[in-house]
C-alpha cells in the first residue's frame, strides 16, 4: 500500500473514532447509567463551520483521553453534537430536543451569542447547565447564573493585546482587524 493511501486510511479511521453513529437526533439513544452525556449545538455547516468543527474536535479529543483512561467513575464521556447552521432558533430547538426528549442537562461548546441567549431561560430555571459557551454578551456573565460556566469571552482586552503586539512588537504600521 502506498504511503499516501495508508495516511488517508489512518485519517479516516481517526475521524471515525470521533464520529457519531447517528445523524438523526430522533434515533438517538442515551444510557445515563453508563455514560455522562453532554449536548452541543454548533455551527458545523456554513460560515462558522471551521470553528464549530474545531471546538467539537477539541472536546472529543479530551473525552477520548478520559475514556481511554477508564472514564469517570466507570462511566464514559459522550458528546452529542447537533448542527444549528448558526441559527439561534435552531440552537434553541436542538437544546430543547436534547433536554426534553433525551434528558441531557449539560451542554458544552455551544456556539453563538444569539443561540446561547435563546436558551437563557432554561439556564435561569436551572434546568440545564452550560459550560464554556462561545458567546460574548454581558447577560451571560451575570454572577447569579450558577448554571453557566464561562471562560474569557470579552473581546476588548483580547483585541487590545493583539493590537499592542502587532504595533509595538512586530512594528507593523498598517493593520486591519475584522470581526463579526
Amino acid at each position: 500500500m502506498k504511503k499516501t493511501s495508508l495516511l488517508f486510511l489512518l485519517i479516516i479511521l481517526l475521524h471515525c473514532r470521533n464520529a457519531h453513529p447517528f445523524d438523526n437526533p430522533e434515533m438517538l439513544t442515551v444510557d445515563h447509567k453508563t455514560e455522562i452525556v453532554f449536548g452541543q449545538s454548533g455551527s458545523f455547516t456554513g460560515h462558522f463551520a471551521f470553528y464549530g468543527e474545531a471546538i467539537k474536535s477539541a472536546i472529543l479529543a479530551c473525552f477520548n483521553a478520559v475514556n481511554d483512561a477508564g472514564g469517570i467513575g466507570g462511566k464514559k464521556l459522550r458528546l452529542v453534537s447537533l448542527d444549528d447552521h448558526g441559527d439561534a432558533e435552531l440552537t434553541k430547538k436542538n437544546i430543547g430536543l436534547l433536554y426534553q426528549k433525551h434528558g441531557i442537562t449539560q451542554f458544552l461548546g455551544v456556539m453563538g451569542t444569539r443561540g446561547v441567549l435563546s436558551v437563557l431561560p432554561l439556564i435561569k430555571e436551572e434546568k440545564i447547565a452550560l459550560f464554556f459557551p462561545w458567546g460574548g454578551d454581558e447577560k451571560l456573565r451575570d454572577p447569579s447564573l450558577n448554571h453557566i460556566i464561562n471562560g474569557l469571552g470579552i473581546l476588548e482586552p483580547q483585541v487590545e493585546a493583539l493590537a499592542i503586539h502587532v504595533v509595538k512588537d512586530l512594528k507593523l504600521k498598517k493593520i486591519a482587524i475584522f470581526h463579526a
